[in-house]
């Protein structure tokens, strides 16, 4: 059977996608190989036809899963800067949309306690679009003063420990909202948000 131009790589964009809300909802660890083509209807055996390894699978389902949360949480709140930026950051990831769409959201803060013990090659796609994240929120918090490269190795300017410090805080909050369970946990997020739009106030 001849398929049409360009089915091999819509067939492989649809398993990292299939694959990256795996990843999200229930764990990199139950991401298998097998869970992903069942759940495109395909063989195991037809895996290797597009990837070489799970690793190689994973990491790009794990970027792939951050530029989609990406457009999520932050699409539309880009030309705000300073302290209006800082409250919409809080506001989306912290929301109680945020915590009932797992197969959207962060993958950070959904597999926080795996990504350590993952090969290199399974965490760079990830840790690639991190960098881009934390740069994109430097450039917009208090105290930013242009453009930030992703990856620099120069000491972290203020800007960019304050995006850090506000990426980290979100994501280890969401992962223990959800870790509460749907009773307590948006109790806490709720309070968790009240907490750091107040920290933030109205400065610039």
């Amino acid at each position: 059977m001849r398929y049409p131009e360009g089915h091999k790589s819509d067939v492989r964009q649809g398993l990292v996608e299939r694959a990256s809300r795996l990843v999200r909802k229930d764990g990199v660890a139950r991401a298998s190989v097998a869970r992903v083509m069942a759940s495109a209807k395909m063989t195991v055996g037809g895996f290797y036809k597009h990837f070489d390894s799970q690793d190689a699978l994973v990491g790009e389902a794990l970027g792939e899963a951050l530029k989609d949360a990406r457009a999520l949480l932050f699409d539309g709140i880009d030309d705000l800067s300073g302290a209006a930026f800082e409250r919409a950051l809080v506001d989306r990831y912290l929301s109680q949309h945020h915590f009932e769409n797992v197969e959207r959201g962060c993958p950070v803060a959904s597999n926080v306690s795996e990504l350590s013990r993952l090969p290199q090659r399974a965490r760079a796609p990830l840790l690639a679009e991190v960098r881009s994240l934390v740069a994109f929120v430097a450039e917009r918090v208090r105290g930013a003063e242009g453009p930030c490269t992703p990856g620099a190795e120069a000491e972290p300017t203020p800007a960019e420990v304050r995006a850090w410090v506000l990426l980290s805080t979100t994501v280890g909050a969401m992962a223990v909202a959800r870790a509460l369970g749907e009773t307590r946990g948006p109790r806490v997020l709720a309070a968790m948000r009240h907490a750091l739009t107040a920290e933030i106030g109205d400065a610039t």
